[in-house]
């Protein structure tokens, strides 16, 4: 059997059909809510920072550094990706980067808490970046010492 409201969006169209289905969706008749929408999804966003990035060309160390991604369910990104100035140049793409970063950490802790997913809630450093062969890269993690960790 059809959802009434449902059937009343179908019907009518427009904004009264929008709402309907909305107000359906709340009530409970769509399996899961939209975090943000498609366009919004963190694999869009995702993709959208890679093109913001572009090819991080570099010169020197100086020209590169390091955009948190992701969140993991615990706090802290998920991974970092190296970015050069030297290709973000201006200001306002530097900070619309910064805000892609940003949607897409909060898309992946409002999927975190909708699926409830757990993480080993361990501390992603983050690794700083380094020009190679004209390119940013991200540094090595360093090794852990074995005299630092508790016994």
């Amino acid at each position: 059997m059809t959802n009434p409201l449902r059937r009343h969006a179908l019907r009518h169209g427009g904004l009264n059909g929008a709402l309907a289905l909305t107000l359906a969706c709340v009530l409970g008749a769509c399996a899961s809510p939209p975090v943000l929408g498609a366009d919004h999804s963190a694999a869009a966003l995702q993709q959208r920072i890679e093109q913001a990035i572009g090819s991080p060309s570099c010169q020197q160390d100086s020209d590169c550094r390091t955009l948190p991604i992701g969140q993991k369910s615990c706090g802290g990104p998920e991974a970092y990706l190296p970015w050069s100035v030297k290709t973000v140049t201006s200001p306002a793409r530097q900070q619309a980067l910064a805000d892609l970063a940003r949607q897409h950490a909060q898309v992946r802790e409002a999927e975190h808490r909708a699926s409830g997913r757990m993480s080993t809630c361990n501390v992603l450093p983050d690794p700083g970046a380094t020009c190679q062969a004209r390119r940013c890269v991200l540094r090595e993690a360093a090794p852990i010492d074995p005299s630092l960790v508790p016994r």
